[in-house]
This record gives C-alpha cells, sequence and structure tokens, in this order.
C-alpha cells in the first residue's frame, strides 16, 4: 500500500473538460421497454431545457425516478449540482459555490452525497473529491485529507473507491476513506468504470493496440486473476453502461451499439436516435432497474 501527500496539480495534468471551455451538451432521458429480446427506447424527454446549449454533464440515477447532474448555468461561474425529478418535473439546486462541482454520486451511507470539487487556491489548482449531507445542513467536507487530482470514481463500500487518478500516467487506484491507502490497479485507463456488485468493477484499460473492459474483482486480493478481460471497446467509444442482464452498451456518433459477453462477437447495433437530433453521444447512464436511460449529447 502506498500513502500519497496532496500536492498542487498541474495545470498540464488537469482533464480537457476542465481546461478548455466547458463543452455545450444537453442531457436527454428515455424509458426502456422490454419486448422479447428486444428492447425499445420509448418517451423521450428533453432535461436540460432549463439550460439548453449550454454545459450540462455527468447524469447520475439517485433512483429510479431522479437523477443528479452537474450544469453549468450561463450567469454561473462554475458547474453546480442539480437534481431533477423525471416524474414531477421539479428542478432542485443542490450545491451553489464558487467552485466547480462534478459526477455527483449518491453514497453508500445513503445521507451524503459526492462530487469532484474543482478548487482554486491562489495559485494552484485542486481536484479533490468532496461528500455533502443530502439534507444540506451543512457545506460538506473532503472525502480525502491526503489524495488529490480525483477526475473521476466510483464507490465500492461505504469505505472502498476506485478513483481515476490524473497524472503521467493515469492511474485507476483503489482507496481506503479510513486509512487513505491506495493500491493501484491499472496504468493508463479510461474515465468510465461501473460497479456491478459482489466484488466485481469493469473498467475501460486503455492501449495502443486498442481499448479493452476489463473486469476487476475486489476481493482477490494478492491474485493474478483479479483482473480479466471481458470484451473489445467499440471503436472510438470509451464510455459504457450495463443493462440488468450484463450486457454492455457503448455509444458512437448518433447510435448505441450493444454486446452480450460471451454471447456476441462484435458489438451489434442497438438504436440510432439521429431521428432526434442527438447526433453525437459522449456519455450513456443507467437507472438502477435499467427502465431509464440518460443521454449526454454534445
Amino acid at each position: 500500500m502506498k500513502r500519497s501527500l496532496i500536492l498542487p496539480a498541474l495545470v498540464a495534468a488537469l482533464p480537457v473538460f476542465l481546461l478548455a471551455q466547458l463543452p455545450k451538451s444537453n442531457i436527454y432521458v428515455f424509458d426502456l421497454t422490454y419486448e422479447g429480446d428486444s428492447i425499445v427506447l420509448t418517451k423521450p424527454k428533453f432535461l436540460t431545457y432549463f439550460n439548453e446549449n449550454s454545459y450540462n454533464n455527468h447524469p447520475y440515477f439517485v433512483n429510479n425516478e431522479e437523477l443528479f447532474i452537474s450544469a453549468k448555468l450561463p450567469y454561473d461561474a462554475q458547474p453546480d449540482v442539480y437534481q431533477l425529478n423525471l416524474t414531477t418535473n421539479e428542478r432542485l439546486r443542490v450545491t451553489a459555490t464558487s467552485e466547480g462541482e462534478y459526477s455527483p454520486r449518491k453514497m453508500p451511507d445513503y445521507y451524503n452525497f459526492s462530487a469532484v470539487r474543482m478548487e482554486f487556491h491562489e495559485q494552484d489548482t485542486f481536484l479533490r473529491l468532496w461528500q455533502f449531507p443530502i439534507d444540506r445542513s451543512n457545506n460538506g467536507q473532503p472525502v480525502f485529507r491526503d489524495i488529490a487530482n480525483i477526475g473521476y470514481y466510483e464507490w465500492l463500500t461505504s469505505r472502498d473507491l476506485l478513483l481515476f487518478r490524473v497524472g503521467a500516467p493515469n492511474q485507476l487506484v483503489k482507496a481506503d476513506v479510513y486509512s487513505q491507502d491506495m493500491e493501484v490497479i491499472a496504468t493508463n485507463p479510461g474515465r468510465c468504470f461501473r460497479n456491478l456488485g459482489n466484488g466485481r468493477v469493469l473498467f475501460v484499460q486503455k492501449s495502443p493496440q486498442g481499448n479493452t473492459i476489463m473486469q476487476y474483482n475486489t476481493r482477490s486480493y494478492g491474485s493474478s486473476s483479479n483482473v480479466q478481460e471481458v470484451a473489445p471497446t467499440l471503436t472510438n467509444s470509451e464510455d459504457f453502461a450495463v443493462l440488468y442482464n450484463g450486457t454492455l452498451l457503448m455509444a458512437r456518433g448518433s447510435e448505441i451499439f450493444s454486446f452480450r459477453p460471451g454471447t456476441d462477437e462484435s458489438w451489434q447495433p442497438f438504436v440510432d436516435l439521429r431521428a432526434y437530433n442527438i447526433t453525437n453521444i459522449s456519455r450513456i447512464e443507467l437507472s438502477p432497474n435499467s427502465s431509464r436511460i440518460a443521454i449526454v449529447a454534445n
């Protein structure tokens, strides 16, 4: 195990989305209707009409009816977290800070949520993971005292997380909230990883020969088999989602493709959303019961 002290984050090492002008993007939601072996997208909703063609990103289903997103309205300096109710169409601004919040997630304790915060301290910039009470009773606090440069993350348990640490090279690490210890799982990973439960996590391993979706078994300590290959990624795509039955989804352009490990030999066309004027999908997110899909399109 290795402990890392917090250091000023070099501008050159920060994720592109934080360096350049934030990309314009919108978020849409569809219901998923299951008809035998087929899945049909129905009931389209344009969620970010209140901030159309500005920065709207990082959707996360709090439950099957509510979403967290990170959004920057035109009059704000940095993005904040918003909660959207898909049933009542209500919108709640959850954070309102001078610093930017990205990648909101519900924490396993059910009382808090977390987000990556871009902090500014004089000439230094830090990417740190913060936690906030869901009832907004206080202004929150950092999850880690000594770990910074966190671009993305995924909760495994109330104690353990996977972190995408920005660096040269980037690293996927498993971190302990209490001890602040870290274990390197992969070098040069992708930004997307999914907790499947039962100790299984999927992540993307980047390589000059091609990117691969890998499975990491968090319970196989010291075993050479704790990381196994699952499937090649869709060409020119990095983010993925996982349906309830294990089917992988990835997007490219206006299309979403599917891959069933152990069954499919290549990525299969799933749905084309060009008819909805959705032509450049950058992220997809599924609700806990796979009944809804959120789509970010630039």
